[in-house]
């Protein structure tokens, strides 16, 4: 049941920038649960505005909770319209969110017939891959060390309050003071969490886990969830035989990053979205220089008010891509399989390249000792 289309803005600024209608749930399904239906077209897009999911680590789910035997025969699946497909993947078929449905001959029958129309015919999961992020409530800029050591003399720099970073490691030094590691400027460096009087100076506001800790177990887990135990948040693109025929996808959300304020991944470190992962290998078709590519991702994103840091550029790593990156995902597209090419017979072009000039060369000394 349709519950009204979702106004711009109601997940940030500008966003959603395309248009989504929201589904109306049975009581009994809507605690934690939200869903929506979005074009075909624009699902890729949703893990990119919804604020539940930008600057997360999401993991493919595995197992097809869809029908695949019916499936086969009711929908033919082809990838988006100008999409290319990653020289890196390696097991299946790579899916995208915005792949395109069609019904076949058999489909449109059962459609036409009015059976079968709820049939859950394609499905593609994801869940969260967790998030440690803190968030420094001081009231003073606080000193990043090279050392968890309170009497360190190197300081790396400092953060003003409210700056969210990444926790990794976590020690206690012999004052009683708690410190973390996080990644600055390329390298490691150590924050105080907890002073030696016991006051907490950097919150966790990543992920809970079923354990019930934030960021990090409690002291007392031991495991023994036989389900996932980090983040439950799941992210589901779904779509029925009616919602095929209407070129629909659902997508429904489940769970909750924490039950704490939660903080998403800071801009800097943000992995590289999908679109923009497309936007890289087309330029790799077109023999685009990494420099050129960030520049047109740049402008693109600009043009449509995406956040800037102090160079005027767009900060979403996620969105515009350092130059280094750029240009290793182009290499890495490059060097796999030469360009599309299976792995099987890039390898037996070279044997055959080899063979063929050592016997050209053989022919050659044979024929200098008169010997042909």
């Amino acid at each position: 049941m349709l519950g009204g289309d979702i106004p711009c803005g109601h997940w940030g600024p500008g966003r959603p920038s395309f248009s989504c209608c929201c589904e109306k749930l049975p009581a009994s399904q809507a605690v934690g649960r939200s869903s929506f239906l979005v074009h075909e077209e624009n699902a890729a897009r949703v893990r990119e505005e919804h604020p539940a999911f930008a600057g997360v680590r999401l993991l493919a789910a595995g197992g097809n909770r869809a029908s695949s035997k019916a499936a086969a025969a009711l929908i033919v699946i082809h990838p988006p319209a100008g999409a290319i497909r990653s020289t890196l993947w390696e097991r299946g078929n790579q899916r995208f969110e915005n792949e395109r449905c069609s019904l076949t001959a058999a489909g449109m029958r059962n459609y036409l017939a009015g059976t079968r129309k709820n049939l859950l015919v394609c499905t593609l999961d994801f869940c969260c891959g967790g998030v440690n992020t803190y968030v420094y409530e001081g009231a003073t800029d606080a000193k990043v060390h090279r050392s968890p050591d309170p009497n360190c003399s190197h300081k790396l720099g400092s953060i003003p309050p409210g700056e969210v970073i990444i926790g990794h490691d976590k020690i206690s030094a012999a004052d009683g003071s708690v410190w973390i590691s996080t990644d600055w400027g390329g390298g490691k460096a150590w924050i105080c969490s907890v002073t030696a009087v016991g006051s907490v100076i950097l919150r966790p506001a990543g992920c809970q886990r079923q354990c019930g800790g934030i960021c990090e177990c409690v002291a007392a887990c031991k495991m023994e969830i036989k389900s996932r135990h980090g983040c439950d948040v799941q992210l589901r693109f779904e779509r029925t035989l009616d919602l095929v025929y209407r070129r629909l996808v659902r997508v429904v959300i489940i769970g909750q990053h924490s039950a704490m304020p939660w903080s998403p991944l800071p801009y800097e470190f943000r992995m590289i979205s999908p679109r923009t992962k497309q936007a890289i290998l087309q330029g790799v078709t077109r023999k685009d220089t990494a420099q050129k590519v960030r520049i047109q991702l740049n402008v693109t994103h600009r043009g449509a008010g995406a956040v800037l840091d102090d160079r005027n550029s767009v900060a979403d790593r996620g969105l515009v891509p350092d130059k280094k990156k750029i240009q290793q995902l182009m290499t890495n597209h490059r060097r796999s399989g030469r360009r599309g090419v299976p792995a099987y017979e890039v390898i037996d072009r070279i044997l055959r390249c080899v063979w063929t000039d050592t016997f050209s060369f053989c022919s050659f000394l044979l024929k200098r000792c008169d010997c042909v």
